[in-house]
């Protein structure tokens, strides 16, 4: 990885997936701003079959950027299929993953779910 140091990736790094790893370091690329990672591997507190639980999900938030030009950057890595945009997190952000499937996510606020473009799309426009 050019951009991230392995003790970044919390909760036993050694279980995120190389092509994870390697995705958000190309988004980290493209971005040109810094990539915080909340959590990637972990065993408890997501939904049922996370992807987290598999190694193949990221959570973060971008150092600077619209959430529209961060989205770009995202879309610029054909293996993150899988897209939730979290605005009301303490430093708004993103859950990418590995799927195999195109899903794109907002939540409005915890636990509420709103799956399809045009919302999604919507909201990150608007910012």
């Amino acid at each position: 990885m050019k951009y991230f140091k392995k003790s970044e990736w919390k909760n036993n790094p050694d279980k995120v997936s190389d092509l994870l790893k390697d995705s958000l370091d190309l988004v980290r690329e493209y971005a040109g701003v810094p990539i915080h990672i909340h959590v990637a591997y972990d065993d408890s507190g997501h939904s049922n079959n996370s992807y987290h639980y598999k190694g193949k999900a990221v959570d973060f938030h971008f150092g600077g950027l619209t959430p529209l030009e961060q989205f770009a950057c995202i879309k610029m890595i054909a293996d993150l299929r899988g897209v939730g945009y979290y605005p009301w997190w303490n430093n708004p952000g993103w859950h990418v993953d590995l799927r195999p499937d195109n899903l794109f996510w907002l939540s409005s606020k915890k636990g509420k779910y709103i799956y399809g473009n045009k919302k999604f799309i919507n909201t990150i426009i608007k910012g």
